[in-house]
């Protein structure tokens, strides 16, 4: 637990603690000199955690026993009565007692077994939770509800258990809306399997045995977590000093609001539904919107169409931000018509009695573009001024402060802070439109004088360097890609800026110093990726295509910062893969060259066999020496794999990413197949037995390779929602500026008027350069992967081309997930790949008879 969280003169009762988990928790509040208040059902394990507590005490705090069945409500309210008459008062309560049987809808005892479940794990919660609210919002104090994961994620075997742990959830989210404005602060706890005599408790037997095996090898961490790990998290939430959410404003708290409560039918409101809520600006949208079931003036507006911000935004509107005073109880709201705002961050001001606060605005005029993935979207930085000790709720709306001048990018706002937050601010700027992806500048802005001056600029040129075995290499340093900054991003004395990168073959990390703009790497694996930096130190994660993440740690250094390995390297490497990368020249631009990534089961090196070719998609993205579960898994059943980064990937510089533009269909079609037949020549790929593999953009290149190329008769093509028909998408995609940039060849910002094909010629080019010009040449059996929920590229064009595959009699298979565009739900991500492998085995069996 955290050593600076300090419970001295704090009350803290916590139900079954006698023993397990909750014997865990009242040692740790013991040593942050807590009064406890221990309870269960055995007097000689209350005994025994009493004298341990007083023995960790630093305070000599006192520390109250009481027997109790939490099923009862006469021994709960005998306890809440005996804690008052102990103490006077109440700081936190954790409602810990509980416990779980094993059954099934098949057992004869159900009912039996739900209601005893509910009892004590629900209706305790609850009425304890009731007796000791009074006592709570006298001090202002904190309530922990320990449920399950099994609430969240059903477990056939514990079916009675998950309903009332689920219940459980659900009551913390209801009682924590209605306490909070009362300063009661509620949360909730969900372990995953835990290590005490919980599980013996249920009965599940050797099923149980089995069931905690299968947990601890797929827990990322590999064990099953422990009771202090639980105690640790409990620790976080129920301090009343949390440094880490609240400082240097220990009473602000901001968030992004994005007026969900306020979308829904006026017309059809259930006439019972009163919702109040503390603040008036709040409550007046909200009673705006109340109506009866049968609304007295019909709302002629009420399903005019509300466009969103898109792909995985979908219900996402409009944003604001609001600031709350956790003191005073009052709410000030951000707000901007036009503009969603977004990504907030106190800064320094000079004037103590006002509280300054800047943020990132997406532009939501004329109409919004999806959001998701792409930097190119309009934007600018805002700030506002708020006075600190206003007695009342306000709207306030923010000032541009940088970005109005000109069609620009902004993201990931960084604030150097120490002792104290600065005026200066850090972030990542790019041109707007033109490629969703492109190379960014990093802006060094004071918010005060409002004078900006660039660190790294966007222009950097990758060089090409000659290498005397006949090979090529690109130099190391280049511009930045990378969508976001770390969270902290400075070092201590604010003389260094770190970020990752991509670069031609992998993702790094760098640290740039603001007074000269020198970079120096900071390299410890293939492709690093920094979490978090404090008081120097860095905490990073590097892995390599045959090594799974690991965790780093190392402290800053201007002249060689060292970082070691936290976790066991030996256990994170995959043993039986080879891996290495190459660089061809281009055929269609002139000093420019695609890199890629081969790799191979080692008993396949030097041997002919299959081999999966995975175009990235985007196609301004970038694969890198970083780890792939897919390739993995592709390299447990035998396949060799080539991740492919045509021109117009990133990582390289931004002239290289702008030359695929209005040359999709063409030059990466070209790539694509020069990498394959460098692979057949030089890495053992068998020419009869090539398995094309894309998404998206990828998706669009297996399908166009597989119909301008029938000559290589590939054994099969497997592509994730593929970009079928770019005509056909402009219409129907939530980034319409993305076909006429990527088809005809726009780089710079397009007026929204004119993001459409605007004659017949421009319409012709861009089905021209789609994979449904070609359609009737491919003979490879294909299986199409499609998300019914995918907003980015729309499913009905895919569709068509497997019923346009199947009725021209070639052998297709396609499957519809109820998912976006990544397809990366679990179950959904889990289905593919197995669909995938089976769809691959069919065919390299056939094919080797």
């Amino acid at each position: 637990m955290a050593t600076e969280f300090n419970f001295t003169g704090k009350v803290v009762l916590i139900t079954g603690s006698s023993g397990g988990l909750g014997s865990v928790m009242a040692r740790e509040f013991a040593k942050r000199g807590a009064n406890l208040v221990i309870t269960g059902r055995r007097q000689d394990g209350v005994d025994k955690v009493i004298n341990e507590c007083s023995a960790l005490s630093p305070n000599g705090a006192q520390h109250h026993s009481h027997l109790a069945d939490v099923t009862k409500k006469e021994d709960l309210q005998c306890l809440i009565d005996s804690t008052i008459e102990k103490f006077g008062h109440l700081d936190v309560l954790v409602n810990n007692a509980g416990g779980g049987v094993f059954g099934s809808i098949y057992d004869e005892k159900l009912l039996d077994k739900l209601n005893s479940m509910i009892n004590l794990n629900l209706y305790s919660v609850v009425t304890l939770t009731q007796l000791a609210v009074p006592h709570l919002e006298k001090s202002k104090g904190a309530i922990v509800n320990i449920s399950s994961i099994v609430g969240q994620r059903a477990n056939q075997h514990f079916m009675t258990y998950c309903v009332a742990k689920a219940a459980v959830d659900m009551f913390s989210k209801t009682i924590a809306i209605e306490l909070g404005p009362k300063g009661v602060r509620v949360n909730c706890v969900s372990p995953t399997a835990v290590r005490t005599n919980f599980q013996q408790a249920t009965g599940a037997g050797e099923s149980l045995d089995g069931y905690l095996k299968h947990l601890e090898e797929t827990i990322p961490l590999r064990r099953i977590a422990t009771e202090d790990d639980v105690a640790n998290a409990i620790d976080q939430l129920k301090s009343l000093y949390n440094e880490y959410s609240f400082k240097p404003i220990p009473t602000k708290v901001t968030f992004v609001d994005d007026n969900s409560l306020f979308e829904s039918d006026p017309n059809f409101r259930p006439q019972s539904l009163n919702i109040s809520y503390q603040y008036p600006e709040i409550q007046d949208k909200l009673n705006k919107d109340e109506s009866p079931a049968v609304a007295k003036e019909y709302n002629i507006d009420s399903h005019e169409f509300k466009q969103s911000w898109g792909e995985k935004f979908n219900t996402i509107y409009h944003t604001s931000i609001a600031v709350i005073d956790l003191q005073k109880s009052k709410c000030i709201l951000l707000d901007k018509v036009g503009v969603s705002l977004c990504q907030p961050f106190f800064f320094k001001s000079d004037d103590p009695t006002v509280l300054s606060i800047g943020c990132i605005g997406f532009k939501e005029v004329p109409y919004k573009l999806g959001l998701i993935y792409c930097t190119n979207r309009i934007s600018y930085l805002f700030g506002a001024k708020v006075v600190r000790d206003s007695s009342s709720s306000a709207n306030i709306e923010p000032e541009i402060y940088y970005g109005d001048t000109a069609d620009l990018s902004i993201r990931s706002p960084r604030v150097y802070y120490s002792n104290g937050y600065d005026s200066k601010v850090v972030f990542l700027e790019r041109n707007a439109g033109g490629a969703h992806d492109k190379a960014a500048r990093l802006q060094y802005f004071d918010m005060e004088t409002r004078k900006i001056r660039t660190i790294i600029d966007d222009k950097i040129k990758r060089e090409v360097i000659k290498n005397k075995d006949g090979t090529a290499s690109y130099s190391d340093i280049g511009p930045i890609f990378s969508s976001d900054l770390p969270s902290n991003c400075f070092t201590k004395n604010g003389k260094y800026i770190l970020f990752d990168s991509e670069t031609p073959f992998y993702r790094k990390s760098f640290a740039v110093k603001i007074e000269d703009h020198s970079v120096q790497m900071i390299n410890f694996a293939d492709s690093t990726q920094i979490l978090d930096v404090k008081h120097d130190w860095i905490c990073a994660i590097g892995s390599s295509i045959n090594q799974l993440p690991l965790v780093y740690l190392g402290h800053f250094s201007e002249s060689n910062t060292k970082m070691q390995i936290v976790d066991d390297q030996q256990d994170r490497m995959i043993e039986n893969m080879s891996f290495g990368k190459f660089m061809l020249p281009s055929k269609h631009f002139e000093n420019k060259y695609i890199t890629a990534i081969w790799t191979s089961p080692k008993e396949m090196v030097n041997k002919s066999g299959p081999i999966v070719v995975i175009p990235h998609g985007g196609p301004h993205s970038h694969y890198s020496c970083t780890y792939f579960q897919s390739v993995a898994l592709y390299n447990e059943i035998g396949l060799k794999t080539c991740l492919v980064n045509y021109v117009g990937s990133t990582g390289i510089d931004q002239e290289y990413v702008e030359a695929l533009l209005g040359n999709v269909g063409t030059s990466d079609v070209q790539d694509l197949l020069d990498v394959i037949q460098y692979m057949i020549n030089n890495h053992h790929a068998d020419k009869d037995r090539i398995i094309l593999n894309g998404g998206s953009h990828g998706g669009f290149l297996v399908t166009h390779i597989s119909g301008q190329h029938p000559e290589m008769n590939f054994l099969a093509c497997i592509a994730r929602n593929p970009v079928i028909d770019i005509s056909m998408m402009a219409g129907i995609t939530d980034i319409p500026d993305w076909n006429v940039s990527e088809a005809l060849g726009n780089k710079e910002f397009i007026p929204l008027s004119e993001i459409y094909p605007r004659n017949v010629d421009e319409m012709s080019k861009m089905y021209s350069k789609s994979p449904l010009a070609h359609l009737t040449k491919v003979k490879v059996p294909t299986l199409l992967l499609l998300g019914k929920e995918d907003l980015r590229v729309p499913f009905p064009p895919g569709l068509l081309y497997h019923r346009i595959l199947k009725a021209r009699g070639i052998e297709t298979r396609c499957l519809v997930y109820d998912d976006v565009h990544d397809l990366y739900k679990i179950n959904v991500d889990f289905d593919c790949f197995i669909n995938v492998s089976k769809f691959i085995e069919k065919f390299i069996y056939y094919n080797s008879q």
